[in-house]
C-alpha cells in the first residue's frame, strides 16, 4: 500500500483525469462539495444492495465468501436476442463484490495478464529510462496487468470514483456500450465469429434493465468490432484493435461525455446459464499520449484556458514513465503503453436504429 501510493504522488499530474471522471482539482480548486455524485452513486448502491457470494474469477479466492453490492435488477420480461448493454463498471477501485476498497488494492483482480510474465521478476518490456522498473511492473493476483488502477486510483479517489461516475451515466440512460452476435445464443461448434462493439446513443430516461430497453446506437461504429470470438457455451474470448468506453465525465457543474480509449485489447465474457446478462472482464493498453489529449479535451470542455494549465502539460509526461506493457504484446524493447483493466457487468436489451451521436468536444485540438 504504502509504495503505490508513494508512486502514484509521483504522478500528480492525473489528478485531473477526467476521462475517468474526474474533477479538475488543480485547474478548478477542490471542495468536499464536488466529490461528483458519482462516487456518491456506488456509495449509495453498495449499501442498498448487499449479500454474500462466492467467487471463482480474478479478484477473489476461489469459493470463497464475498460481500456483493451490485443492484439488484428486475426479472427479464423478454427472451434474449444476443444483445447485451453494459449497465455496470468496475474501472479498477471495486473489488470482488463490486463494492468500494478503501485500501486502493482492488486493481489487484481487475484485468487480465496481458505478457505472460509476472512482475519485475518476469521477462517484461523496458520501462522509460527514468522510472523505476519497481515502481511500474508490479503485477496483480495471477499476473493481472492493470497500471491504471495501480498508480492512478489512488489519486482519483480522493475528488471522484469512477466507476461511480461511469455508474451515474449508465443508470441515467447516458451512452454504453452494446455487444451484439447472433453466435452468443448459441456456440458456433467452434468457429471463430465477431461481436458488434456499439456505443448506444443517450436514451431520453432512465432504462429498465429488464430485457425490454431498446438503445439506438451511433451511426458511425468504433474502429473494430470484437474479434476472433471464441464460444464453448458459457464463456466467450475475444480480441479488440480499439475499445472505447463511454463515460459521463462530472465536471464540477458538467457532465462532459468522453471515450477512454483502450488499445489491443482482449476479453473474456462469461454468460449467465439463463442467457439474461453477462460478465465481462478486459484488459487492454492506454496511450499516454491519447489520454492526455482526452484529459486536456474535457478540461478545456469546462474552460478553454485549461487547455495549456500546467498541471495538464506536465501530465502526457508523467503518463511516459508509467507505461509497462507494449502495444504489440511484446515482453522485450521498451514499454509503450499503461496496462489497463476493467470488468463490466450486461444485462440482455435490443439495438435500436443507428443515429447520430455526437464525438466528445475537442476545443483543445489545432
Amino acid at each position: 500500500m504504502r509504495n503505490n501510493v508513494e508512486t502514484a504522488a509521483g504522478f500528480r499530474g492525473w489528478l485531473l483525469i477526467a476521462a475517468a471522471g474526474a474533477v479538475v482539482a488543480a485547474a478548478c480548486g477542490s471542495s468536499s462539495d464536488t466529490k461528483s455524485e458519482a462516487a456518491a452513486t456506488t456509495s449509495t448502491s453498495a449499501a442498498s444492495t448487499t449479500s454474500t457470494s462466492t467467487s471463482s474469477g480474478a479478484g477473489g479466492a476461489g469459493g470463497a465468501p464475498f460481500e456483493s453490492c451490485l443492484p439488484e435488477l428486475s426479472a427479464l420480461a423478454a427472451t434474449p436476442t444476443g444483445t447485451y448493454v453494459v449497465w455496470y463498471a468496475n474501472i479498477g477501485e471495486l473489488d470482488a463484490g463490486e463494492c468500494a476498497d478503501p485500501t486502493f488494492e482492488a486493481w489487484r483482480g481487475v484485468g487480465l495478464d496481458l505478457d505472460g510474465e509476472d512482475g519485475v521478476d518476469g521477462k517484461n518490456c523496458e520501462p522509460q529510462p527514468d522510472a523505476d522498473p519497481a515502481g511500474v511492473l508490479e503485477d496483480g493476483d495471477n499476473g493481472i496487468d492493470n497500471n491504471f488502477g495501480r498508480l492512478f486510483i489512488p489519486l482519483l479517489n480522493s475528488y471522484v470514483s469512477l466507476s461511480g461516475s461511469a455508474n451515474a451515466g449508465f443508470k441515467g440512460g447516458a451512452s454504453s456500450i452494446l455487444l451484439r452476435a447472433e453466435e452468443l445464443l448459441a456456440p458456433p461448434g467452434g468457429v471463430s465469429f465477431s461481436i458488434d462493439l456499439l456505443r448506444t446513443a443517450p436514451l431520453a430516461g432512465a432504462p429498465s434493465w429488464d430485457g425490454t430497453d431498446v438503445f439506438p446506437f451511433d451511426d458511425l461504429p468504433q474502429a473494430s468490432s470484437l474479434a476472433n470470438a471464441q464460444f464453448d457455451g458459457s464463456t466467450v474470448t475475444f480480441s479488440a484493435d480499439l475499445m472505447e468506453i463511454p463515460i459521463l465525465a462530472l465536471l464540477i457543474d458538467k457532465a462532459i461525455p468522453i471515450l477512454l480509449p483502450i488499445r489491443s485489447a482482449k476479453g473474456r465474457m462469461t454468460l449467465d446459464p439463463d442467457g439474461s446478462g453477462a460478465v465481462v472482464t478486459i484488459g487492454g493498453a492506454v496511450v499516454p499520449g491519447e489520454m492526455y489529449k482526452v484529459v486536456q479535451n474535457t478540461a478545456g470542455v469546462y474552460a478553454v484556458d485549461f487547455c495549456m494549465n500546467g498541471d495538464i502539460t506536465v501530465m502526457e509526461e508523467e503518463a511516459r514513465k508509467a507505461q509497462d506493457v507494449r502495444l504489440d504484446g511484446a515482453t522485450s524493447g521498451p514499454c509503450d503503453a499503461i496496462s489497463f483493466g476493467a470488468r463490466f457487468h450486461l444485462v440482455a436489451a435490443n439495438a435500436g436504429d443507428p443515429t447520430p451521436v455526437d464525438a466528445p468536444a475537442t476545443p483543445c485540438d489545432p
